[in-house]
């Protein structure tokens, strides 16, 4: 029997790591600019990248497919998702790039434009709805503030002057990327709480802001 051994290109777990490496880059340039080397250490910035391309192999290369066909590549796929990754990941946090000043100080310098209406919708998963491959970054993050979906904390997914739509009682991942539709087996195992109603989400959301901007009027 072949042994099918192709790339998964999902494009929403693409964009998902792109954005995770993006947001931590940004971040990290910041936290360097104002508190120096010690701040935002390079080895902080390379154990970041270690860990989504950990993710990146597990869930893109073919260690995805041939994942669900051979017992010792599926076990290469838990070893980077369940350990390697989380590990590389949580260890390359620190509290200067964690801070809320950080955030604040970038947002001073580049002002959102006012004539715009912005809203927020913020994921605040109670500790059993986060998945096990979670829990570690979630640990970590609950050190600095428990309310966070284990990737962020509550503060930082509040646009400034935005209305508050509601809080998701979901984590990061299955509020973002749909892993339990493309990747079956992981999902069992790993991102366990993934099976989050997107859709109905995105259809309340679009409501409440056609119905906020039409009653703002002209």
């Amino acid at each position: 029997m072949p042994v099918d051994s192709g790339w998964t290109f999902a494009p929403i777990v693409l964009l998902a790591l792109a954005a995770y490496l993006g947001i931590y880059v940004w971040r990290w340039r910041i936290s360097r600019a104002e508190g120096g080397p010690r701040a935002a250490p390079v080895g902080k910035l390379i154990l970041w990248i270690t860990g989504i391309a950990c993710l990146f192999i597990a869930l893109v290369s073919p260690v995805d497919r041939l994942g669900e066909q051979l017992a010792s590549m599926h076990m290469v796929q838990h070893l980077l998702i369940a350990d390697l990754a989380p590990i590389a990941l949580t260890l390359a946090l620190t509290k200067h790039i964690l801070r809320p000043a950080t955030r604040k100080a970038w947002l001073a310098q580049h002002p959102l434009p006012r004539e715009l209406r912005y809203y927020s919708l913020v994921t605040l998963p109670q500790p059993e709805r986060i998945s096990s491959a979670l829990t570690s970054s979630y640990d970590k993050l609950a050190r600095i503030d428990g309310r966070n979906d284990s990737q962020v904390i509550f503060y930082d997914q509040v646009v400034p002057g935005s209305a508050l739509v509601g809080y998701v009682n979901a984590d990061h991942w299955a509020l973002a990327v749909p892993i339990a539709r493309t990747h079956i087996m992981v999902s069992a195992l790993f991102v366990n709480r993934n099976d989050y109603p997107r859709e109905a989400l995105m259809e309340a959301l679009l409501r409440f802001v056609e119905e906020d901007l039409a009653s703002a009027g002209p």
